[in-house]
């Protein structure tokens, strides 16, 4: 039978103040108390309702069914028990997301284990279980929580690899710290077992073997530190003697090719006959002399550059004529009537404080002056300077010299030593010979038996023989009688035959 219209009009007020409470719950996220009540009687549902009014007509009521059968019975005094809000936590709106728990709070206190397993279960209606449902956390989502905790512990030991790949170059360093990594990685895991006094343990434990590792490193570095210093060190010393070496070695080059240098000019101021002397300090295969053109004093007209006014000496031999010539134009300033057998002499200075030394050249200033010319009855001593260049190759020989000084300044010194306002230049080629001089000269071939080719008024006037008589018919040996000295004889005929200048 359906139920009386009161009982009816009774539900239907329970089913508001139920959805009432459910809107107030739903608006609330806080929670709230439930008293756990035991489920109600037949005899206490009989009792709370209220018996008909004497006005109205009984009905009978037929026998109900019990309460824990109806689904929809709601009581609306209960309320959530204190230990319900730690099972199903504070029912925060359905747009806020879960919080994560702290790593300390997941291991509960034995209080709340207490009050955990104090608790009773509390009934509750299906209406307000759908309400209340959506907020409840079960188990399984913090199962995020873990996975994102193990993620975080990878990307500190990945940032903590590669901190010490950077800190420590060796690869015993690198993988010893990968491994203590992983051993405080596996302990960090395993200190969620561990009680308090285990932790401290096993953090000193790990401290010690920090400080061990990190004493191991320092002594490795300590130790690459000082092989390398040593290292450098032996650089820096070697690097030292080289140097000290390359310059030793430059000085001791610089002095040997001064003394080529001051060689060659003692073997041009004594104007040495030896060839083998000149040899010692010239290069044979490629010497030569560069020198303005002197015409003050004889030389090979192919030597002469016109363009550039100056003069090419080529070969040992060359510059031994060039050295010849010099000291026939300087005992020409001797005055014969005086000192028959009187020779000029002169010497050389190089000055080396100035030289200037790039690679195997040298440049250097040069003085040249006579030392008795006012003894042999010359008026004034003459001297001339200039610069010089001189190239060496490796043996310190010398393979190019340029001589550089005054022509012009010399000449006028050599007109104030002899007195005499012209200067007469020495006859170098055929053509020049047969111009007019003002002293005595003749003119033979270069060959043997020098055969006599011209002469002048003078050498007539002097020696008594006319030209028809002697040119083309006789030598020089004409003039040769009983006083002669055969030894000065031998030395003009010597440098003849070398074709170099020579007086007598």
């Amino acid at each position: 039978q359906p139920p009386p219209p009161q009982q009816q009009q009774q539900q239907q007020q329970q089913q508001h103040q139920a959805q009432q409470q459910s809107q107030q719950l739903s608006s609330k996220p806080q929670p709230q108390q439930i008293q756990p009540q035991p489920p109600p009687t037949p005899q206490h549902q009989q009792a709370q309702q209220a018996p008909p009014s004497s006005s109205q007509q009984a009905t009978p009521i037929a026998p109900q069914p019990s309460p824990m059968m109806q689904p929809m019975a709601i009581i609306p005094q209960l309320q959530p028990p204190a230990p319900m809000a730690t099972t199903l936590g504070s029912l925060p709106s359905p747009t806020s997301q879960p919080k994560k728990k702290n790593k300390q709070t997941r291991r509960r206190s034995p209080a709340a284990a207490a009050s955990k397993a104090s608790m009773t279960p509390s009934y509750i209606a299906p209406s307000e279980a759908s309400t209340i449902g959506t907020h409840i956390v079960s188990c399984s989502d913090t199962d995020g929580e873990t996975s994102s905790k193990k993620k975080h512990d990878e990307i500190n030991r990945q940032v903590t690899m590669s901190t010490a790949s950077k800190d420590t170059k060796d690869q015993s360093d690198v993988m010893l710290d990968d491994e203590n990594e992983v051993n405080s990685t596996s302990a960090a895991s395993n200190t969620d077992d561990m009680t308090p006094e285990e932790k401290l343990k096993a953090n000193r434990d790990r401290n010690r073997e920090h400080a061990r590792n990190t004493r191991l490193r320092k002594k490795a570095y300590l130790e690459k530190l000082k092989v390398t210093v040593d290292e450098l060190c032996r650089e820096r010393d070697t690097l030292v003697s080289e140097r000290v070496g390359a310059a030793s070695l430059l000085i001791e080059m610089h002095s040997t090719r001064i003394d080529v240098l001051m060689s060659f000019f003692a073997l041009r101021s004594a104007c040495e006959r030896r060839r083998e002397l000149w040899a010692s300090i010239l290069d044979e295969s490629c010497f030569a002399c560069v020198m303005p053109v002197t015409p003050y004093r004889s030389f090979p007209s192919s030597e002469v550059q016109v363009s550039k006014c100056q003069r090419t000496i080529l070969g040992i031999d060359g510059m031994m004529s060039d050295t010849a010539s010099l000291h026939v134009l300087l005992n020409s300033l001797v005055d014969r009537s005086k000192y028959p057998n009187a020779t000029v002499q002169f010497r050389y200075t190089l000055v080396t404080e100035d030289s200037v030394v790039a690679g195997n050249q040298m440049m250097a200033r040069w003085v040249m002056s006579t030392l008795n010319a006012t003894e042999c009855g010359a008026r004034m001593e003459v001297s001339k300077q200039g610069m010089l260049c001189c190239k060496f190759n490796s043996a310190h020989k010398i393979i190019g010299l340029e001589l550089m000084f005054d022509v012009m300044a010399f000449m006028l010194q050599l007109k104030q030593s002899t007195g005499s306002d012209s200067f007469s230049v020495v006859p170098n080629t055929v053509q020049t010979c047969q111009r007019p001089f003002d002293t005595p000269m003749v003119m033979t071939l270069a060959e043997r038996p020098y055969t006599i080719v011209q002469v002048n008024k003078l050498w007539e006037e002097v020696t008594g023989y006319r030209a028809e008589d002697v040119v083309g018919k006789a030598s020089c040996r004409e003039l040769q009688g009983q006083e002669t000295n055969r030894m000065d004889v031998e030395n003009l005929m010597s440098s003849v035959r070398y074709k170099r200048p020579a007086s007598a």
